[in-house]
């Protein structure tokens, strides 16, 4: 099965004019390539794997130097369209990267424990990293067809409305546990090459796709009861920090 993507551009943000370079990034496989942060903040690459059943692995590594403390840096604009319905997770093994989305506009941080979830047929945004910490970002896209083919139509819906996804498009930061990302955060190793790098990297996929699926189903939405001793430790939080004189009922409510 193809992948899903039916154009990737990106304007690189990289040159101290900002100008940047437009580039049509490959379909395919594309090999480790780098770059070079202006100003002498560090340096970067990134890396493309197109798995048989039509899954994208992305990644991205950002190195900086202490020039880069407490600096929020503009890598790209990208702009991808899908043919269909497209699931996609991000997430980050070490630093904080911020996502200036345009569909829907939002923006998001993720970080390690938090991921990101989208369910699109369009991507527009802007990555900013934190040069405070180096960052690796793996990105793991789908079409909706192969993730029912995956799991079943049942299933596959579940894991999308659990995670808040419906309806599309959306996109949203979510806390996840590290030992279910870890599958995704070990999916591109540097030791193997070929048609065994790529089995050993479907494989991580699939364990990724099961712990989540194994997580979301664990997660329960609170009963009424429960909302409702939770509304009461809120107000009574609200009342202990509260400075000055009590507030009316209608404005607790």
């Amino acid at each position: 099965m193809e992948s899903p993507i039916v154009s990737f551009n990106a304007q690189w943000l990289l040159e101290p004019d900002q100008t940047g370079i437009t580039t049509q990034l490959s379909f395919g496989d594309m090999a480790w390539q780098t770059y070079t942060f202006p100003d002498g903040l560090g340096q970067g690459g990134y890396e493309k794997c197109l798995l048989s059943l039509g899954i994208s692995l992305f990644r991205g590594q950002h190195l900086f130097t202490p020039l880069g403390m407490g600096r929020m840096i503009a890598l790209a604009e990208f702009d991808v369209q899908f043919s269909e319905p497209t699931f996609q997770v991000q997430v980050a093994q070490g630093g904080r990267i911020m996502q200036k989305e345009q569909i829907p506009p939002l923006d998001l941080i993720y970080s390690p424990g938090n991921d990101l979830f989208r369910l699109t047929r369009h991507i527009r945004q802007t990555p900013l990293l934190d040069g405070s910490s180096n960052s690796d970002m793996f990105a793991l896209t789908i079409g909706v067809s192969m993730l029912n083919t995956l799991l079943g139509k049942g299933l596959s819906a579940q894991l999308l409305a659990r995670l808040g996804l419906m309806p599309s498009p959306s996109v949203l930061v979510r806390p996840v546990p590290l030992h279910v990302t870890k599958p995704l955060l070990t999916c591109l190793p540097t030791t193997l090459s070929g048609d065994l790098r790529k089995l050993f990297c479907q494989t991580k996929v699939l364990e990724y796709l099961t712990q989540l699926v194994q997580h979301c189903s664990q997660e329960q939405p609170l009963s009424k009861p429960e909302r409702q001793r939770k509304g009461a430790h809120e107000v009574h939080d609200y009342l202990m920090a509260l400075e000055g004189s009590l507030p009316l009922l209608s404005k607790m409510a």
